[in-house]
């Protein structure tokens, strides 16, 4: 049976949240296989709670330490009260992210990370810019004119064009232009948010649409996804809950705080983000292969022993100086 996660109060967010980032195969070998023991960043808190929560004797954990080192390194957001999951998972992947960028791994861009290319004409010299952008999580807007709405149909919106307000790099204007985008990168683990919640008159209301969302897709020939993930959100704004589905071997798992049971069926009405693991492509960037994991771990490990070496001689330099 899978493992929950003790709620702090209004936690519900982080819980599911961190139950399907450890739900990714490729994180959970790149965790499994990685030594941080001797650091105090994000990172290691979240090896430190990867391991409690596969082999740790209690039934549920408490992230009440993981949340204490969040705190530390992203202080401007307050843990123990309600969250909007997408930006805590946003800012615990670009944390990481981070972390290890400084020692030149790519463990989280490639797993994680899509390349998005936008379209932009000018509709004075009908000049084209086509800038890229790179993202973790892709936000999907929820068309307003259906009723019986799909994934697809979100998606299909998401690359629609729109009117923008540009500047030309050609005729160096600024005016009315047109905008489009599209994925041209798909990651290997694809993230979608359902932007569910509007600003409307000041006002932030729910969009309740139900989507029909497939256990596997393919969107662009030789690119298929197979579903991993549901994070559900139940309410209102601001008086919500969340919970979490989770494949785990060949069960889904239903996932409320630190009741996990068998989900016997799917609550898809409120689906709020979705987590799809490619299966098959041929083209851009490839799988990650179980000797890449293990090279970008052993540059961590590497990683880990720096700092703990430079720790013991900076504890060193200082107990020296106060002997002197």
């Amino acid at each position: 049976m899978r493992k929950g996660f003790k709620n702090l109060g209004n936690t519900c967010y982080l819980s599911c949240g961190l139950q399907a980032l450890l739900a990714t195969e490729s994180l959970k070998k790149f965790l499994g296989c990685s030594n941080f023991t001797g650091t105090e960043d994000v990172l290691s808190a979240l090896k430190r709670l990867f391991e409690n929560f596969y082999d740790g004797d209690e039934p549920f954990v408490d992230p009440s330490k993981f949340i204490a080192v969040l705190s530390k390194y992203l202080p401007k957001v307050n843990y123990l009260d309600q969250q909007d999951v997408h930006e805590f998972l946003s800012l615990l992947l670009m944390r990481m992210q981070e972390e290890l960028l400084l020692s030149q791994k790519m463990i989280v861009n490639d797993i994680f990370e899509g390349t998005l290319q936008t379209k932009l004409i000018c509709s004075t010299c009908t000049y084209e810019q086509t800038p890229k952008e790179p993202f973790l999580i892709l936000s999907l807007p929820i068309p307003s004119d259906k009723c019986n709405l799909t994934l697809n149909d979100c998606i299909v919106l998401g690359s629609s064009s729109e009117k923008v307000q540009m500047n030309c790099e050609c005729c160096r204007t600024f005016g009315i232009g047109t905008r489009s985008t599209h994925v041209l990168f798909w990651p290997n683990s694809l993230i979608l948010h359902l932007l569910r919640f509007k600003n409307t008159q000041k006002i932030t209301k729910k969009i309740h649409t139900l989507i029909q969302f497939p256990f596997s897709f393919t969107p662009v020939p030789n690119t298929t996804y197979e579903l991993y993930a549901v994070i559900v959100h139940h309410g209102e704004y601001g008086a919500g809950h969340y919970t979490a589905l989770i494949h785990d071997g060949n069960t889904w798992f239903d996932c409320n705080d630190k009741k996990v049971t068998h989900a016997d069926d799917f609550d898809i009405s409120n689906a709020y983000m979705l987590m799809y693991q490619k299966i098959f492509r041929k083209k851009g960037r490839p799988h990650l292969s179980d000797e890449e994991i293990l090279r970008q771990a052993g540059l961590a490990n590497e990683e880990a022993r720096r700092k703990e070496k430079e720790k013991e001689e900076k504890l060193k330099q200082q107990q020296t100086a106060e002997e002197e």
